[in-house]
């Protein structure tokens, strides 16, 4: 498998798009508690809906 040749661009993106939405909403944590996550699938996802 060959690499991607902007995969590294595509990584500083999302770096750069999570830090401008971390900076830019106040971000909380319903009822303080921490989702339970279920790491079986490709994508880890909350085992119960948000």
């Amino acid at each position: 498998r060959h690499r991607c040749i902007g995969e590294s661009f595509a990584y500083v993106q999302i770096k750069t798009i999570l830090a401008i939405l971390v900076r830019t909403f106040n971000l909380e944590l319903h009822n303080n508690k921490f989702p339970e996550c279920d790491f079986t699938t490709m994508m880890v996802l909350p085992k119960k809906p948000m």
